[in-house]
């Protein structure tokens, strides 16, 4: 029996790793929240080392980031601080202050398999397992022994105004833990003679301290063990010894602590178990085929688009398949949670009909974000969402900051036979302040370049791997400060997606365009890091970034060595001309207050021409800096030197846009 604990539940893949080592081998699990999901996982037949490189493996502080979101031309997306339902649709959309269609996906992909091989049946897993939730009007336990089992673990762990609740059969669920968040009677009710129950959230028999949060979290985890609505107990006890001063909202870089954690406390507290017979089953067979597909949504304007995303998965079963229109929905950015099934009529062969439920969004929403840079000073966006004649979405979105602004209107359209795939149009307002330097590099005055024009385009955007293609076709009248006219041209890009808590190295890019008109002229990026991890305690990148920009361009098309910079000890829009190219090493050393030291060394110059970069001076810069990455974006302090004798000290809030 595991319990819940957030993050501490994490704990749990070590207890179970180290009750087998004592002889353990149960024939039911039962788990409410994170409890739930490595129960799950435990039960579908995974083996404790799976279930423990899965933990270890899982990139859980951007596993519960924000979706990006995306509205301009060549705009990759923006992962915002909030996105908010303002209640227009009140009942239909249910939406939590943490994003969950990354979790949701996460679930799907791994339990999708094994439930369509036990048809639904907890009892039919390889080990009986049963998730308990707790029902939001009144407060009951509720012990789910059958349905979509990924759903199901999501309905356990739906903490209450963090994640959204879960429709079940008429009723809204939510976290087990508030019910129960150790279900010792659920387990004897399913038929346990004997239960060993982990519990990552008991508090120690002494106060460990009497500071304000000490105070509150130990009287948290009273409460929960107070409410508990079964007085039973648990035969074998197993507590892991977790920093009490830990509240488990947060996910550790690192979980190795809770793990062995959960691993020492079974191997010293639970005794040697004799003739235990609860070795896992051999799995069912997968059906041999989905005979039909039936869509449940809670929005009937995209009852068409989730159709057609399923329209290739009938005939033969194949897993990756399905998983693969899944992904193509979540691509859309139109849906919270897409949740595939598989059910076979009593008395049939082994094929089966595949239902999918699919939550949207909802149809109106409003996203923003804000960062402080010393270098760039405050930077705030805004972003309204319409959802308008089924899939279609138009977006407002402002931003304003000390060096750049815009305003846009957009248009978009997923595309019927590919949810990932869309059209888009709009209109885009921008004024850059591009800063101008003398050669003694002291910035001696701003250039404001304005553009005001429209774009037609199309998007595609994948998952796994994690990428995003635009192309758009793009007129505008530019006003430079010297001089003003009109451009119009083809854009391309293709990007990896920026990780939120992304510490070395810069994601991959391929950009170019081409302009004719009163700015003629051509411009290509093309950059991006090897990325190596041998631990999670150390992390090292080999960038390189080349931008060149020929023929007449404005000001603000003109690449510069100063910008993201790329070389430390430059401001930002320093060093700027027709070609620049930065080349170089990021280190990053884990601490225990999980922050990184991380050391950047940069080389790079910049040109009239790519031909000329062997003529001048290449400087090259050293960073050191400390950074924190949290669910709200980073934090990070550095300081940095280069060769032309210039040094930089940043610091910045935020997530990047």
């Amino acid at each position: 029996m595991l319990g819940g604990g957030g993050s501490r539940g994490l704990a749990h893949a070590g207890a179970i790793a180290g009750l087998e080592e004592k002889g353990l081998h149960p024939s039911l699990i039962v788990g409410t929240s994170m409890g739930a999901i490595i129960g799950a996982l435990y039960a579908a037949g995974l083996p404790t080392d799976s279930i423990d490189r899965l933990v270890r493996q899982g990139d859980w502080p951007e596993l519960f980031a924000p979706a990006r979101i995306a509205f301009g031309p060549h705009d990759d997306g923006r992962r915002p601080l909030l996105r908010l339902d303002p209640g227009l649709h009140r009942g239909r959309y249910q939406e939590g202050l943490i994003p969950d269609a990354g979790v949701n996906r996460l679930l799907v992909r791994l339990l999708l398999d094994i439930g369509a091989r036990a048809n639904n049946d907890f009892d039919a897993l390889p080990r009986r397992f049963r998730a308990v939730a707790a029902d939001l009007l009144t407060g009951g336990t509720i012990v789910i022994a059958d349905g979509d089992l990924a759903r199901a673990v999501r309905a356990s762990m739906a903490v209450p105004g963090v994640f959204a609740p879960i429709d079940w059969h008429g009723r809204t669920l939510v976290d087990g833990g508030i019910a129960d968040y150790l279900p010792v009677g659920p387990a004897r009710d399913a038929g346990a003679r004997r239960v060993v129950a982990v519990d990552a959230v008991r508090p120690p028999d002494d106060i460990a301290g009497i500071s304000v949060w000490q105070v509150a979290l130990r009287s948290f985890r009273l409460t929960l063990r107070n409410a508990q609505t079964s007085s039973d107990s648990a035969d074998v006890l197993v507590t892991p010894d977790i920093d009490p001063d830990f509240a488990g909202a947060v996910f550790l870089r690192d979980p190795d602590p809770l793990i062995r954690a959960g691993y020492n406390a079974a191997i010293a507290e639970a005794p040697r178990f004799e003739n235990s017979d609860g070795a896992p089953r051999q799995p069912a067979a997968l059906p041999v085929r989905i005979e039909d597909v039936i869509i449940e949504t809670n929005d009937a304007s995209l009852h068409a688009i989730t159709r057609h995303a399923f329209d290739d998965v009938t005939g033969a079963y194949d897993g990756n398949r399905i998983l693969a229109a899944v992904d193509a929905l979540y691509a859309s950015g139109l849906f919270s949670g897409v949740w595939p099934r598989v059910e076979r009529a009593t008395g049939a062969d082994a094929g089966g009909i595949l239902i999918v439920r699919a939550d949207a969004i909802p149809p109106t929403t409003v996203a923003g974000g804000v960062a402080w840079e010393v270098d760039r000073g405050p930077r705030v966006w805004a972003a309204l969402h319409r959802r308008i004649g089924g899939p279609a979405e138009v977006a407002l979105a402002v931003q304003a900051g000390d060096i750049d602004r815009f305003a846009s209107v957009s248009l978009r359209r997923p595309l019927p036979f590919n949810a990932a795939l869309d059209v888009n149009a709009g209109g885009l307002y921008t004024e850059n302040d591009v800063r101008l330097f003398d050669a003694e590099r002291s910035l001696r005055g701003e250039r404001e370049v304005r553009r005001a024009g429209g774009w037609v385009g199309a998007a595609w955007r994948s998952l796994a791997p994690d990428l995003d293609v635009r192309g758009s076709l793009r007129a505008e009248y530019v006003d430079d400060g010297s001089r003003e006219g009109v451009a119009i041209g083809p854009h391309v890009r293709f990007a990896a997606g920026q990780r939120n808590a992304r510490i070395v190295g810069i994601p991959k890019r391929v950009e170019a365009e081409w302009r004719t008109g009163d700015f003629d002229y051509r411009a290509i990026r093309i950059g991006g890091s090897l990325d190596y991890a041998p631990t999670t305690a150390f992390l090292a990148a080999v960038i390189a970034d080349l931008a060149v920009a020929a023929g007449a361009p404005p000001t603000d098309a003109l690449p510069a060595l100063g910008d993201d910079h790329a070389l430390p000890g430059l401001r930002w829009g320093q060093q700027r001309d027709r070609t620049r190219v930065v080349a170089g090493l990021d280190l990053a050393l884990a601490t225990p207050l999980e922050a990184f030291i991380r050391l950047r060394l940069r080389a790079g110059a910049t040109a009239g021409a790519l031909d000329d970069l062997d003529r001048v001076r290449w400087p090259a810069g050293a960073e050191l800096g400390l950074v924190w990455s949290t669910p709200l974006g980073q934090l990070s302090f550095e300081v940095g030197a280069n060769t032309l004798g210039l040094r930089r000290a940043g610091v910045r809030v935020g997530p990047r846009f």
